[in-house]
């Protein structure tokens, strides 16, 4: 039908009119549940927004039926670097109050928050608020028609969205910082050289050096490293300036060995390089990236020989960071604002100055009483109990520390001291607030966002500790480790008090490949470990491929015979990698992964090995795992010296067993008797 003026209006008066009735419906509707609610709409219905700023509140209100009278109940409660959740449980079972910690049961970024506290008689409410704020999370509330107000320890959109604001912005200035430091480095090639031979101007010339091996090293390299590359320099290849360059360092660091000075970086010096074994010098540039910086290292392999005529490799490593106390770099603010707003902490806690005068119930003295089970050295949550107890205040910590065996405190002071005086032991870790109304110390972590960023999930932690208990950690039990990043491992495994004897389980720069053999279901393990191997085509190309690079980049950075390193690097290419399959072998000694060829041939690359030399003479007993300073020694079940690791866990696979051996160091710390 044709359409006409005429007709064309209708319909849009047609539609007017549907869409006003369409209106009138929707508003009857919307009348009608103001009138009479229906319980179950409002089931869960939030009150307080946990993505507004106002979700963080010293007491949450119920805003239909007034303050939550609950929140006045007095607490007292202690526990030493307590998870978020367990507080959370805990306290919902002391108090009766519904209190529970992250979105989810699988959120354990926040769950599993370390905490340390003592309260001493606090509110409720004062105390959820208190454990919030320390532990850089919000504290939320949610009602029922039917049941009373609910709280929850959680991180919001809005937090969630700061901080990955934050670490962009962080990356952005690590690396405006790196070229900063590099053209620093750089501007030291033009500066005459000093003619002394004293320490300060060797270590002057020591430092130039480095700015001329930088300056010839150019833009290019300094790009690479920028972004993570590793840049390899052939000896036969070398630039002429970098050549050059490379001689002056060597020159100035054998001088100053030889003049009995200190130097930065390393050389081993077992050999004297001739000048034309150093033009052969192979130069590795890399970089070791830290929460806010980024370190770019020299490394110069050169091929030389000792005294007996023996082919050795002489090894230099410095930092171009070593030549930066001698530059002046640009006034810049390297600092970033707390991504959730730390200041405001300041606000509601009054900070200690260590300084006089101090505050007046600061300067109280107290004597700390040691706790009547002391697992070796005291930690920051010993001394922390130990003086809530003493001075009746109540401290709430957020504690990534007394798992360290480095943050230890090297006894209890045993004479009176003020409060101030025992906070001033672990300031370096943590800033210390107060709050005197309400008798309360705050702590908070001085590092919390890279502490945060390299928390472990708890079950880990506790599957771990729970199978050393039991007797062993298998080889399944360990490659969890690997998926790990180093501030984590370091933080909670390596430093661990209790769980540093898995230092054993050392992966070395095939650590990628066995965070891929961790990800294979239970079944393909067990076909890794058979003799037949697992084909690489079970894996994601890409995640191989790149799983491989990064095999290799850790060998040209740990071995630098680079005949030997060649014989170990993997190859990259995917076709390649098709045709290999992994096997994990249980040896006399060690448990290895190799990659080998599937048709035979004898061709397998890589090889990581898993266990440590032992080095006592005296028999062991079966399945001993020993403790010695900081080595360990594992025995297999025929107790020979050659015969390290017991085949009698599961699979036929090595299952080490901890036994404490007489007159060592216990699994706490503790001399065994």
């Amino acid at each position: 039908m044709r359409r006409t003026p005429t007709t064309t209006k209708m319909m849009m008066l047609a539609a007017r009119r549907i869409a006003k009735v369409r209106y009138l419906i929707l508003a009857a509707i919307c009348l009608l549940m103001l009138v009479k609610p229906d319980p179950s709409s409002a089931y869960g219905k939030v009150e307080v927004d946990p993505n507004t700023p106002t979700a963080i509140s010293s007491q949450p209100v119920d805003t239909k039926s007034g303050p939550d009278d609950r929140l006045s109940k007095k607490v007292t409660y202690q526990v030493k670097q307590g998870r978020l959740q367990d507080i959370a449980s805990e306290l919902s079972r002391i108090t009766g109050v519904a209190i529970a910690s992250g979105k989810n049961n699988s959120d354990w970024r926040v769950r599993d928050i370390p905490v340390t506290i003592s309260a001493k008689d606090i509110k409720l409410g004062k105390l959820l608020s208190t454990i919030a704020d320390v532990s850089h999370v919000a504290l939320t509330s949610s009602k029922t028609v039917d049941s009373p107000r609910k709280y929850r320890f959680v991180r919001t959109i809005r937090m969630e969205r700061a901080l990955a604001e934050h670490e962009i912005a962080q990356n952005i200035q690590k690396r405006q910082k790196f070229d900063r430091e590099w053209a620093a480095a750089e501007s030291l090639a033009s500066r005459p050289e000093e003619t002394g031979d004293d320490d300060k101007s060797l270590k002057f010339n020591n430092a130039r050096a480095i700015g001329r091996l930088v300056s010839a090293l150019g833009n290019s390299a300094r790009d690479s490293l920028k972004a993570g590359e590793q840049v390899i320099l052939q000896g036969e290849s070398l630039p002429e300036n970098v050549r050059l360059a490379l001689l002056d360092l060597v020159a100035v660091m054998r001088k100053r060995h030889e003049s009995g000075f200190s130097f930065p970086g390393s050389y081993t010096l077992n050999s004297k390089a001739t000048q034309q074994e150093i033009e052969q010098s192979e130069v590795i540039l890399y970089t070791r990236e830290q929460s806010d910086s980024i370190w770019p290292q020299i490394c110069v392999n050169s091929p030389a020989h000792n005294e007996r005529g023996d082919a050795v490799v002489d090894s230099l490593n410095v930092s171009i960071r070593d030549a930066l106390e001698y530059v002046k770099l640009p006034e810049t603010s390297n600092s970033l604002p707390d991504p959730l707003g730390g200041s405001d902490i300041r606000t509601k806690y009054t900070p200690v100055e260590w300084k006089d005068p101090i505050q007046e119930f600061l300067a109280t003295k107290v004597k700390l009483k040691a706790p009547e089970k002391l697992d070796g050295l005291p930690t920051l949550a010993d001394v922390i109990l130990a003086l809530s107890d003493a001075s009746g205040y109540t401290i709430v910590c957020e504690d990534f520390n007394s798992q360290r065996i480095s943050s230890r405190i090297s006894s209890l002071p045993q004479e009176k001291l003020t409060i101030q005086d025992v906070l001033r032991l672990f300031r370096w870790d943590v800033d210390c607030l107060t709050d005197a109304d309400n008798k309360l110390v705050v702590a908070v972590s001085r590092s919390w966002i890279d502490q945060h960023a390299g928390l472990v999930p708890v079950s880990l932690i506790r599957q771990m500790k729970s199978k050393l208990e039991k007797g062993g950690v298998n080889l399944d039990d360990a490659t969890p480790l690997t998926t790990l990043t180093d501030e984590q491992y370091n933080g909670w495994i390596s430093g661990n008090r209790d769980l540093a004897i898995l230092t054993m389980a050392s992966f070395g720069p095939m650590k990628p490949l066995w965070a891929l053999y961790d990800s294979l279901s239970p079944e393909e393990k067990l076909m890794a470990r058979s003799e037949s191997g697992i084909p690489m085509s079970f894996f994601e190309s890409a995640l191989l491929v790149a799983a491989c690079k990064k095999c290799n980049d850790g060998f040209t950075q740990y071995d630098h015979d680079r005949t030997f390193r060649n014989q170990r690097l993997l190859p990259t290419d995917p076709k390649a990698l098709s045709r290999l399959k992994m096997r994990i072998t249980s040896k006399e000694n060690w448990v290895e992964l190799k990659l080998e060829a599937t048709g035979g041939g004898g061709l397998s690359y890589g090889g990581s090995t898993i266990a440590v030399s032992p080095n006592d003479t005296k028999p062991p007993r079966e399945g001993m795992l020993r403790k010695r300073r900081y080595s360990m020694e594992i025995y297999g079940n025929s107790g020979s010296k050659t015969n390290l690791i017991s085949n009698d866990g599961p699979n036929g696979f090595p299952y080490f067993s901890l036994k404490w051996a007489k007159g060592e160091n216990g699994p706490k710390g503790t001399p065994t008797k």
